[in-house]
C-alpha cells in the first residue's frame, strides 16, 4: 500500500538515506527546481528522446 505523499516527498525521503541519480517529470518544473536545484527535470508533455536525454545527463 502506498503512503500518503507524492513523488517529491519520496524522493526527499529516500535520498536521506542515499543520493540515487533522479529524473523527474512533471508538468510544474519549477517546483523541482526550486527543491533539487541542478535534478534532470523533463516536461510534460515530454518525447522520448527528451528522457533519453536526462537519463544520460543523470548517468553522467
Amino acid at each position: 500500500m502506498l503512503k500518503p505523499g507524492n513523488g517529491i516527498d519520496a524522493v526527499e525521503a529516500i535520498r536521506k538515506k542515499s543520493l540515487i541519480p533522479v529524473v523527474f517529470i512533471t508538468g510544474n518544473p519549477q517546483q523541482i527546481s526550486d527543491r533539487f536545484p541542478g535534478c534532470p527535470v523533463v516536461r510534460k508533455p515530454f518525447s522520448d528522446a527528451d528522457v533519453t536525454d536526462a537519463v544520460r545527463q543523470t548517468a553522467g
